[in-house]
């Protein structure tokens, strides 16, 4: 048996051929049969955890993105009814009663008249 001053990865071998005589500790074997089998279900398992979580965040993620997408559709509708409303609107709504047109996009807009009305306000 070599010495070496790293990792021993024969270990599990060398306790089931302890004297590498022939003699063969079957309990040993036997443990590391299984032990084989446990590494290998226990990476099975992880492997299908793994499938299974990212199958789960993608789906979480993509409810998540058509959400946002519904929502911003949303405000553009309410924007656009509120820009065609205020297209719309007839004349005499635009004045505020005063006879004062406060909407900047009307061509009889006077802003000396407007800012008259903020100053006495």
């Amino acid at each position: 048996m070599s010495t070496s001053t790293g990792v021993n990865v024969r270990f599990p071998f060398d306790a089931a051929f302890p004297n590498r005589s022939g003699i063969i500790n079957w309990e040993v074997a036997k443990s590391l049969k299984y032990l084989q089998v446990l590494r290998w279900g226990a990476l099975a398992v992880g492997v299908l955890y793994g499938f299974s979580h990212q199958l789960t965040l993608s789906a979480s993620a993509k409810s998540a993105q058509i959400d946002r997408d519904y929502a911003h559709k949303q405000s553009l509708i309410q924007q656009a009814k509120a820009e065609w409303t205020k297209k719309t609107m007839p004349a005499e709504k635009k004045t505020e009663g005063g006879g004062i047109i406060t909407d900047p996009n009307d061509s009889r807009f006077d802003l000396e008249a407007y800012l008259n009305m903020k100053a006495a306000e």
